[in-house]
């Protein structure tokens, strides 16, 4: 413990003191940093510390890449010694108003990652244990365990706006609230019925079952109405009469204004992403693997995600971003082992086979961070390794059906569609074997 303490300590000395953090956050391998002015960071200083693989600049925020099963761990230690203000982003030097969706979007989404794949995760080895025979989708057992995972998706709006209203410093319970009026059973049979109104007017029958964005956009309205509803209140009532104002403004607004249009925009990503694939057909997963390393080095892979969640919800599948994370997330193991074996010393060996081992458990940061990014021609031949990862991934056709990291526990998750756990397999030994082959290729003799 106390070398944890002393660990965050330098952590906060190297981001320019606990003074210049406005937020932090942290999602499955990155601490994420709000800060007042970036420039009081100190990047060599930051990256001599234990445990920091890498330093990313991205979505407005500083991230510190730690790795899975030690960021909360450092989160939790940062915030032992220190408490930050509440977001004012008016302390901060420059507001890019991409940067701010980018960071909204990874806030909200983020902190309950994990949770959902490990939910998806025990529903794909479900399938796949119906497929070998090993259960009966008519078990009791089975029945059991895939509502349990099911779960997961539907009560997306719930987890996002915990999250979102927390990211946007207003009432985080509120912000659930919303989510579960929007996903509660009664409430939708009565507007599909039309037997639900508001003032006279009729609400559109959309179902927000596993959506995203509907709920970022209602909890923004939330942040301005819990504002109004604090000035207006009574003091006698302010217990109750502040959430009382904010139902009464918001759950209206959500329904007739802000879900409709946060539908809209999903479905007109959906069909941006489908013109995509009809248009460039197998190269579409070639085109984004290639990119995914400056997505994944800038943080901003994290904001694929409603996207993919709406695709899902409106194809049932998924056949361009998380075939694509197949070629990556998979292929860095084949580039992380290709360093291993090229390398000379114990260290690098060691480095290379550990991250091979992440790469396949769908982590890629270790590889990015600890090989790529720091080996100009490891970085040459990973862009045509994914590239070439991808446009295999897209030749065979995989579809993902369920929102999990891609990884080796990624073949049981493909078992819902027919022939597509063959694809599956077949995607996840060439990304490996072809950016293996590719870098090993590149690479020379000597030491790296």
């Amino acid at each position: 413990m106390a070398e944890l303490t002393g660990i965050a300590q330098e952590i906060l000395d190297a981001v320019g003191g606990a003074d210049n953090v406005v937020t932090l956050g942290h999602c499955m391998t990155r601490l994420r940093f709000s800060l007042k002015d970036i420039t009081l960071a100190n990047d060599v200083t930051a990256r001599q510390i234990k445990g920091v693989k890498g330093i990313s600049k991205a979505g407005g925020q500083y991230q510190l890449i730690i790795g899975s099963g030690t960021v909360d761990e450092y989160f939790d230690a940062i915030h032992s010694i220190a408490s930050f203000k509440q977001e004012d982003y008016s302390g901060i030097r420059k507001i890019n108003p991409v940067d701010v969706i980018i960071d909204t979007l990874s806030g909200s989404i983020s902190p309950w990652l994990g949770v959902l794949m490990g939910a998806l995760i025990l529903q794909a080895f479900l399938s796949f244990f119906t497929s070998i025979g090993i259960l009966q989708a008519d078990s009791q057992t089975y029945s059991f365990f895939f509502t349990v995972s099911g779960v997961a998706t539907y009560t997306f709006p719930v987890f996002v706006g915990f999250t979102a209203a927390d990211k946007m410093k207003t009432n985080k319970y509120m912000g659930a609230f919303i989510g579960a009026v929007l996903i509660y059973p009664g409430m939708m049979t009565a507007i599909s019925e039309g037997s639900a109104g508001i003032f006279g007017l009729a609400i559109e029958p959309y179902s927000y079952t596993g959506t995203v964005l509907p709920v970022i956009l209602a909890c923004w309205v939330l942040k301005y109405a819990e504002m109004l509803a604090k000035k207006i209140c009574p003091k006698a009532i302010y217990i109750f009469g502040v959430t009382l104002i904010e139902i009464i403004l918001v759950i209206p607004v959500t329904y007739l204004v802000v879900g409709p249009v946060g539908n809209l925009i999903s479905g007109a990503l959906v069909s941006f992403i489908m013109w995509i694939h009809s248009f460039v057909g197998f190269l579409a997963p070639a085109i984004l693997s290639m990119l995914l390393p400056f997505c994944v080095m800038a943080g901003i892979h994290v904001s694929l995600i409603p996207i993919v969640s709406m695709t899902i919800i409106e194809m049932g599948y998924d056949s361009i971003i998380l075939p694509s994370f197949m070629a990556f997330n998979v292929g860095v193991a084949g580039i992380a082992l290709a360093y291993a074996l090229k390398s000379k010393t114990a260290d690098s060996k060691s480095i290379g086979f550990s991250a091979s081992l992440s790469g396949i458990l769908g982590i890629s940061e270790p590889t990015l961070f600890g090989i790529i990014l720091v080996n100009k021609r490891v970085l040459i031949s990973t862009l045509i390794g994914m590239f070439l990862s991808g446009a295999a991934v897209g030749l065979t056709g995989y579809k993902v059906t369920v929102l999990i990291s891609q990884s080796v526990f990624s073949i049981p998750a493909a078992a819902g569609i027919e022939g597509n756990v063959m694809a599956c397999a077949i995607s996840f030994a060439a990304s490996i074997f072809i950016n293996f082959v590719v870098t090993y290729i590149t690479l020379s003799r000597k030491e790296k």
